[in-house]
């Protein structure tokens, strides 16, 4: 009974996609994409003014708030450039080959892979190559390890102004995307 009752509310999300033209769904993507790099870009901006309220003060006071911000910034860009899942009135993926993006600029599809790679191996999951341990020394029962957690700030911060650039340059395109494809519909 009960899968019956799930097949058929299957059935009506379908139904109601079906109806749905395939162009509206990606043009839904896009928006959302846009937002996503719009997401970024604010919180590279936040990063960025509290590591010049540092500079400026000649402390790291806002260290552990500027890391959480870079990593927000890092996810929010790297879910435009990932497939969805889930029910919603949106394509699963719009791909979109950076270069197109970035007209060819090698700096920035460089950047973006950085991007893209920390994202997938150091926030969402932690590779080796990123989270390093290692046991410092025993004494009877207790062990001394030295963690190595990945520095975000210091692996991207000299590229704040480019990344900027990048999510405010992607927002631009995936809106500009969207709007044609409802325009043209």
């Amino acid at each position: 009974m009960k899968l019956k009752i799930g097949s058929f509310v299957l059935k009506i999300r379908f139904d109601h996609l079906k109806n749905m033209p395939s162009k509206t769904l990606i043009a839904n993507r896009c928006f959302i994409n846009a937002d996503d790099c719009e997401d970024a870009l604010k919180y590279l901006l936040a990063a960025k003014e509290l590591t010049d309220s540092d500079k400026e003060k000649e402390i790291s006071f806002y260290y552990d708030h500027i890391e959480g911000l870079v990593m927000a910034a890092i996810v929010s860009y790297g879910r435009a450039y990932m497939p969805h899942r889930g029910e919603g009135e949106s394509a699963d993926f719009v791909k979109v080959p950076p270069g197109d993006i970035f007209e060819g600029d090698r700096n920035k599809i460089k950047l973006h892979k950085k991007i893209i790679n920390l994202r997938h191996k150091a926030i969402a999951h932690s590779d080796n190559e990123f989270y390093k341990n290692k046991l410092l020394k025993v004494e009877g029962e207790t062990a001394y390890r030295k963690p190595n957690s990945p520095d975000l700030i210091n692996s991207i911060s000299k590229e704040f102004p480019l990344f900027m650039e990048m999510a405010r340059q992607a927002q631009h395109y995936f809106r500009k995307k969207g709007l044609k494809i409802d325009i043209h519909q």
